[in-house]
């Protein structure tokens, strides 16, 4: 949750988060996707992506490590593949110590809902983030996340219930947030979490009331 500044600290302040389609962000049949992208379908899927991989704050340089050390130290985890989405001028995808699907700019919402069902997880390594869109999207398709412990990402990722919160830059921990979301036998009430959690915060109805009740607030003072 972002902190209130000195300047604002007298003043009431009310977040209200940006609501989603949870119809068109859902759980949907897994198999299918993989399928049309030409995804083994007996591989652990990493996903991660952005509107720009390579910006700073996104994290990539941890993710690397990250998954280095995923490699390293969990030596049982040998079945696991990345898809990777966004803009990409020059990063090296070799660099990453397993197989790696590109997908480039996604442009349609269907594509994108695609990847999160095909995703065994959502990974976002970014070290400063607000509610990013795409922890929504993945949560509503059921695909649990593994973020830091940073920003606003802890009031969308509860640790080991809908996903995995890391210490914040830490690449150790990172790694092993991907290993329990990857091996955890609670794959199923992880899944169920992450759309619930969706379903209980950030639906349509749920915002549009949020909104209603401040302006209500406003108007009787």
């Amino acid at each position: 949750m972002a902190k209130t500044t000195s300047l604002l600290k007298n003043f009431r302040i009310e977040a209200i988060p940006n609501p989603i389609d949870t119809a068109f962000f859902s759980p949907k049949d897994k198999i299918t996707y993989r399928e049309k992208w030409k995804i083994d379908l007996d591989q652990k899927i990493i996903l991660f992506g952005a509107a720009n991989i390579l910006h700073p704050r996104k994290g990539i340089a941890y993710l690397v490590e990250a998954l280095k050390q995923l490699k390293t130290n969990y030596p049982g985890l040998n079945d696991v593949e990345i898809v990777v989405f966004g803009k990409n001028k020059s990063f090296d995808v070799s660099a990453l110590p397993y197989k790696v699907h590109e997908t480039n700019m996604i442009d349609s919402q269907q594509e994108m809902a695609e990847l999160y069902n095909l995703a065994d997880v959502y990974v976002t390594p970014a070290i400063e983030d607000n509610l990013p869109n795409t922890v929504m999207e993945a949560l509503a398709c059921g695909t649990p996340v593994v973020a830091f412990n940073t920003g606003g990402l802890p009031d969308m990722v509860d640790h080991l219930k809908n996903g995995y919160l890391a210490e914040f830059k830490s690449a150790a921990d990172f790694a092993a947030g991907i290993n329990y979301i990857l091996t955890s036998g609670q794959k199923n009430e992880l899944s169920a979490n992450a759309r619930k959690k969706v379903l209980d915060n950030f639906t349509n109805e749920i915002v549009a009331e949020k909104y209603l009740s401040v302006y209500k607030s406003i108007l009787k003072k």
